[in-house]
């Protein structure tokens, strides 16, 4: 939880509001990312398969989600997306 402060990174500090600046970001890049698929798969090249644009647009839109549903529903303090995982899910 202090990594942020610890390393002075403003990006590695916890979400502890969802009026936090980083997930507007978030809100923001999700929109954008659906943009450019629409643009990119109506016709035109794109660089990203559609499988993984739609993980990325997924994964993005989960994030915000779980950000605001732990701060605003569970009243957590804090949220580390950075443990946020699914290796278990992935091993073998």
């Amino acid at each position: 939880m202090l990594k942020g402060d610890r390393l002075r990174d403003d990006l590695c500090k916890p979400f502890r509001s969802v009026c936090d600046d980083r997930v507007q970001f978030l809100e923001d890049f999700v929109r954008w990312l659906q943009l450019w698929s629409d643009r990119c798969f109506g016709g035109k090249a794109c660089c990203w398969s559609k499988p993984t644009m739609r993980a990325l647009i997924h994964t993005s839109k989960t994030m915000c989600n779980i950000i605001r549903y732990t701060l605003t529903s569970l009243e957590f303090e804090y949220f580390l997306p950075g443990k946020v995982q699914t290796d278990n899910l992935e091993r073998p």
